[in-house]
């Protein structure tokens, strides 16, 4: 049975670019969506374009303790977004369930952490927009050991930040987000770290004997992404000894020979924004730089990791 599709024009096109938001990033909050996309205006602006949205049957909303609005897509919301030409369809349909279910927390830091880029990134005059991260991007690296089992890292989230240049040009920087909420034991994070150095190296088997074949991660990125670990759901005292432990971990599995991780805190990212010195690296743990590597931010330095 063919779900019904509203008519945008009837929606408007700030509802519109609401619900291809909320499309992109599973779920969003009410205060999320307003500050993606009504920053300058009211609370009660934003509130009317999602009360259209559920009115049209295109996405409808579970409620948080306490009364904070998560939205979602609908089947009909789903539909009407991907009825539009697209160079990737990204479609999967987050449930009710899903939506007050554990996942919901990680899914909400994550794009939380994406607009702490967004308010950094309309300070500046940067073209990062509410589209500029994409979740759960999965990555084949291969069997370690050389079985017939594949294995993938899996992103919790992807972005690209297009930062200008004094010249007048963009340059294009890649990031791996990995959203920490001390669910899991330290060392399989330092794991789930470690892995990203396979796919820095990993080839996928020739088609044919004899034919040469590039690293994956090339079909996919001009650059290798940097790593960014992000770490939330604790005490600053928690949270800081969980980072320098899981980087600790990781180096020693992998000595980072390729790959960079700047991890920071959740809180920190939000109340001081990427430029600020909030992140640590493995390769020097008592250097507190900002997420290009800089212990003191210059917006005009660029660094080797961009395109």
């Amino acid at each position: 049975m063919a779900v019904p599709v509203a008519d945008p024009v009837r929606l408007g096109p700030l509802a519109i670019e609401m619900l291809e938001g909320i499309y992109q990033h599973r779920l969003l909050s009410s205060a999320q969506l307003h500050e993606l996309y009504t920053p300058g205006r009211s609370h009660e602006w934003a509130h009317r374009q999602i009360r259209r949205l559920e009115a049209a049957g295109l996405a409808e909303a579970v409620r948080q303790p306490g009364g904070r609005k998560l939205l979602h897509l609908t089947p009909a919301g789903l539909a009407m977004v991907e009825s539009a030409p697209r160079a990737e369809s990204r479609g999967k349909l987050v449930t009710p369930e899903h939506a007050a279910g554990p996942l919901q927390r990680h899914t909400l830091a994550v794009n939380d952490v994406g607009i702490a880029f967004l308010r950094a990134a309309r300070k500046r005059g940067d073209e990062f927009g509410p589209l500029s991260w994409r979740h759960e991007i999965a990555h084949p690296i291969g069997s370690p050991y050389g079985g017939k089992r594949n294995e993938q890292v899996i992103a919790d989230a992807v972005l690209v930040y297009p930062q200008d240049r004094e010249d007048g040009g963009v340059t294009f920087y890649y990031r791996f987000v990995e959203l920490d909420r001390n669910t899991m034991p330290v060392h399989a994070l330092a794991a789930k770290l470690a892995r990203y150095e396979r796919l820095h190296t990993y080839r996928p088997r020739p088609k044919n004997a004899g034919s040469p074949v590039g690293l994956f991660w090339e079909t996919r990125y001009p650059v290798f992404p940097d790593v960014l670990l992000v770490l939330d759901n604790g005490t600053d005292r928690q949270l800081d000894r969980r980072r320098f432990m899981a980087l600790d971990m990781a180096a020693r599995r992998t000595q980072y020979r390729s790959v960079e991780v700047f991890a920071c805190l959740l809180s920190d990212l939000q109340a001081k924004g990427p430029y600020a010195p909030i992140f640590t690296t493995a390769g020097d743990p008592g250097r507190s730089v900002d997420w290009h590597g800089r212990g003191i931010p210059d917006e005009n330095e660029e660094d080797g990791d961009a395109a």
